[in-house]
């Protein structure tokens, strides 16, 4: 009988460690889940601020760039408009140039027709008629000397920084 106890003993013994070992399995269960959605909820806690300052950071980049677009249109804007004055101020001066060569050209012009007119009239004064037209045309060309040197002066006065000299 005690061979037969004993038999029934060490039958039992192993069935009674694999129910425990299950049960013991059984209760573990929950908080294992409990740490499993801790680890998870703090995964995404974490995950969520990692983006939150990656999110910061690519505002302050965007703000930053926003700033140097800003800059770079007003520098641009101020160099279209110093472009612009510069243009003007050549427009100006090639017109008062243009204008000075005109006058230079119809004065050449009407000495010619002068001297031929001359001519044709009375041949034997053409040396009297080259002289007269000699002497109008340097009262001419220091007129014209005096007109470039007036627009000479205006160019220095313009591109002088205060506007004078």
């Amino acid at each position: 009988m005690a061979a037969d106890i004993f038999k029934t003993v060490a039958t039992l013994v192993p069935w009674a460690a694999i129910i425990g070992l299950i049960g013991l399995i059984w209760k573990s269960r929950i908080p294992m889940r409990k740490m499993s959605l801790e680890a998870d909820q703090s995964l995404r806690t974490d995950l969520l601020k990692q983006l939150g300052e990656q999110e910061a950071a690519h505002k302050a980049e965007l703000a930053n760039y926003e700033t140097r677009i800003q800059r770079l249109e007003q520098r641009l804007e101020s160099q279209r408009e110093s472009y612009e004055a510069k243009l003007d101020y050549e427009r100006v001066t090639h017109a008062g140039e243009m204008a000075s060569f005109r006058h230079k050209v119809n004065n050449l012009e009407s000495n010619l027709n002068m001297l031929l007119l001359l001519i044709e009239t009375n041949p034997e004064r053409a040396q009297e008629a080259a002289k007269k037209v000699r002497e109008l045309r340097e009262k001419q060309e220091a007129a014209e000397q005096a007109e470039k040197t007036a627009i000479m002066s205006a160019k220095i006065t313009a591109s002088s920084p205060n506007g004078s000299c």
